[in-house]
């Protein structure tokens, strides 16, 4: 069954809203949500009203004009991680191995559509140490040093495809 344009572009919209929380922005508004977004502030409070009725965000406690993300959301979290297991357990070793030679943070990251998602990381003994602190968030496949040993192994018309165009804003 077909689904209407209606509901997908609600879906896409609510997708977007649980999307705009972030370590640096974990405590959201209406008026955030919109301004991140793009969405008007009545669509952007709907969809948050929908996500609370949900569960998977709530109002903040002393500031009920914020919302924050529950713990419901680690359900998906739990999912994801448990499919990777066999890959995580062997990566592990393996960047436990190499911190320990370089002295630095080693993480794991996967290619996904075109970005990199970083999935476990073994930090640094350094007091003053580079830590992915956003395990999970998408970052574009032509950002940072991961991305660049991951398209190292690529065709030149792969890398192409991953590639803004000129015209294109990076970010």
């Amino acid at each position: 069954m077909a689904r209407s344009p209606e509901v997908v572009s609600s879906a896409e919209k609510a997708l977007d809203v649980l999307f705009s929380f972030s370590i640096a922005r974990p405590h959201l508004s209406a008026i955030d949500v919109a301004t991140i977004t793009g969405m008007n502030r009545s669509t952007a409070h709907r969809m948050l009203q929908l996500l609370e009725a949900k569960h998977l965000v709530q109002r903040r406690l002393g500031d009920p004009s914020r919302y924050e993300l529950t713990a419901r959301v680690l359900q998906l979290s739990e999912v994801v991680l448990h499919q990777m297991d066999d890959l995580r357990s062997i990566a592990l070793t393996h960047l436990t191995q190499l911190r320990d030679r370089t002295g630095e943070t080693s993480a794991l990251h996967v290619r996904e559509a075109g970005a990199r998602v970083g999935v476990t990381q073994v930090e640094s003994r350094h007091e003053l140490r580079r830590t992915y602190s956003e395990l999970g968030q998408r970052v574009p496949l032509y950002l940072g040093a991961p991305s660049l040993a991951m398209m190292a192994f690529l065709t030149p018309e792969q890398i192409d495809r991953y590639l803004p165009s000129p015209d294109e804003e990076w970010p």
